[in-house]
């Protein structure tokens, strides 16, 4: 049940993707967050998720969206030859098997990364992007937290929805000042009541509506005569 629910919302993502082709980028965003490869390891020997969602995310963008596309600007110059360098470098390591093992998920990240400036455009797909990101990493921060707070933590032990233990903390410490502007800023967060607002919270609300009342005449002293 768990593997059929993750693979329709992956199937739901590519689906959207074909009428917005951004779409494709998040379900690329989500497939290499959240792992679902590895949260339902019989997903993993049905499809290669990472590489089926890459090619379908660049065929989207070239057939469907070619409209103004941007200038090619120093970024993505530099992270194109950023992964030609750890490339070069990679063919004379000294220990080749570990080195081309890291090697293949780190390429793909830097080529991905150069190709989302063309993706992403607009402040709609940027939040968008940013809100999938923090979703992948609470989704597996989460389980870990709730155990580590009842049960204790440790490495090696499965928490959370993947077995593997390591890195989560780097992770939730870097997306941890994220939530707060998004939630007070970002468009789409605000057309969510604020009961329902991650992080923003009725009391706030409440708080900044009584600050806002004005207040009742204070009656004049009386001075001395």
């Amino acid at each position: 049940m768990q593997a059929l629910f993750i693979l329709g919302c992956w199937v739901s993502l590519i689906t959207l993707g074909c009428v917005a082709p951004f779409v494709m980028a998040l379900a690329y965003i989500w497939v290499d967050l959240f792992r679902p490869q590895d949260v339902a390891p019989v997903l993993g020997q049905l499809l290669p998720f990472s590489a089926t969602t890459a090619m379908l995310t660049i065929g989207a963008y070239l057939v469907l969206d070619r409209r103004d596309p941007p200038r090619l600007g120093l970024l993505t110059a530099l992270l194109v030859l950023w992964a030609g360098w750890i490339t070069l470098t990679t063919s004379w390591a000294m220990f080749p098997t570990s080195a081309w093992w890291k090697w293949d998920w780190a390429f793909k990240t830097i080529l991905f990364t150069a190709l989302l400036p063309f993706i992403f455009r607009s402040r709609i797909q940027m939040e968008a992007a940013l809100l999938v990101i923090l979703c992948c990493i609470a989704s597996n921060v989460l389980p870990f937290a709730i155990q580590s707070v009842f049960g204790g933590g440790g490495y090696g032990r499965p928490f959370g929805l993947i077995e593997i233990n390591g890195g989560w903390a780097g992770r939730a410490a870097l997306s941890a000042p994220m939530p707060s502007p998004a939630c007070r800023w970002s468009p789409i967060c605000s057309a969510i009541p604020c009961w329902r607002r991650p992080g923003a919270g009725c009391a706030g609300s409440i708080w900044r509506r009584r600050a806002s009342r004005p207040s009742a005449p204070s009656a004049p002293s009386r001075g001395r005569r």
